[in-house]
């Protein structure tokens, strides 16, 4: 009666060392795959994260300055469909953006207003042509019609 060996690697059963060792190969280069493969996807999760920083410019940006009882007058571009608020100093004027234009509804435009808010960061000097000294942007939390 021949005999008959069996090997044992893991729990898996062998006939022969060359398959233990075919088997071992495998088993290494399926784990560097699987290895490679988790790193390539965290990779991809951090280059691709999205940045949850705001804008760094305007209506999305950060609340940049604290304007409280300013006054000024309520504006309208109608080229661009934007409302905006601007008061003259001397021979400039400074000119904010309306971020929140909900919150002047029912004001008429050419009103005199007194309004508090927030500034908001200047992205491009030049969409109100020459002449005027352009703040930025403004998300307005109190407004009303100055008598």
């Amino acid at each position: 009666m021949r005999q008959h060996w069996k090997l044992y690697f893991g729990d898996r059963e062998f006939i022969d060392l060359d398959t233990i060792l075919f088997t071992i190969k495998t088993d290494r280069i399926m784990k560097t795959k699987t290895i490679l493969l988790i790193m390539i996807v965290f990779l991809l999760l951090i280059g691709c994260k999205n940045d949850e920083n705001k804008n760094d410019c305007g209506c999305d940006s950060e609340n940049k300055t604290l304007v409280t009882n300013k006054t000024g007058t309520i504006q309208m571009d109608t080229e661009r469909e934007i409302y905006y608020i601007y008061e003259l100093q001397g021979a400039m004027t400074n000119t904010y953006e309306i971020c929140n234009k909900e919150s002047i509804s029912g004001i008429p435009l050419g009103s005199n207003v007194i309004y508090s808010g927030y500034a908001k960061e200047l992205c491009d000097n030049s969409q109100f042509g020459t002449g005027m000294q352009f703040v930025g942007y403004v998300t307005i939390t109190e407004i009303h019609v100055n008598q």
